[in-house]
């Protein structure tokens, strides 16, 4: 679905195009395989649609998980966890769901910590996920989406957008450096379309 082994991945979603739920369908394969998924976020997964993607996995699987949530700003969870992400291995993975508030612009401060972060180049994998600013559609040209944090993150991060395919209900658009492939939603989280 994502191809994680080519460098940290900045995941620009689309509204209601589920970013969380692509997030929580990696993470239950990189648990199933037998490594650690350490995921940060503003806010934790609805737990109902959490139970739905990660329900099946037993009690080991399910210990390789940390959830923390994001309190005082992304830069203290950071440092905060900064310990834990420097052992997490080649196959583990790093998620931080909605890295920046999903209005306005990135602050500042959530730029800083991830350009820390990256900056450490930790070993592990590393999906950051944020929602897109569309850009108005004027005649004869295409909508254009607008990753948030500006040059300074996605000049160190790919770049990698998710969005609602709007003609196939279900189906998302995944774009990567201009190559997209379908994925489609379902209860039990994506799959390959």
């Amino acid at each position: 679905m994502l191809e994680l082994g080519l460098g940290p991945v900045h995941l620009c979603f689309g509204p209601g195009a589920g970013a969380t739920t692509l997030c929580l369908s990696i993470s239950s394969t990189v648990l199933e395989c037998g490594n650690r998924v350490l995921w940060i976020a503003r806010d934790m997964p609805d737990p109902e649609r959490t139970s739905q993607i990660l329900g099946h996995l037993d009690e080991e699987a399910l210990k390789r998980l940390t959830v923390f949530e994001i309190r005082g700003g992304l830069s203290t969870s950071i440092t905060a966890t900064k310990s834990l992400v420097e052992r997490l291995g080649e196959q583990d993975l790093l998620v931080i769901d909605d890295w920046c508030d999903r209005y306005g612009r990135a602050g500042a401060d959530d730029i800083r910590a991830v350009r820390e972060l990256l900056g450490r180049a930790p070993i592990c994998r590393v999906v950051i996920t944020s929602a897109y600013v569309s850009e108005p559609v004027s005649k004869g040209s295409i909508r254009s989406f607008v990753p948030r944090g500006g040059r300074s993150i996605n000049e160190v991060i790919r770049l990698v957008f998710l969005y609602d395919d709007g003609e196939k209900m279900g189906y998302r658009i995944i774009e990567d450096d201009g190559e997209y492939s379908k994925v489609l939603l379902t209860e039990k989280g994506f799959v390959p379309a």
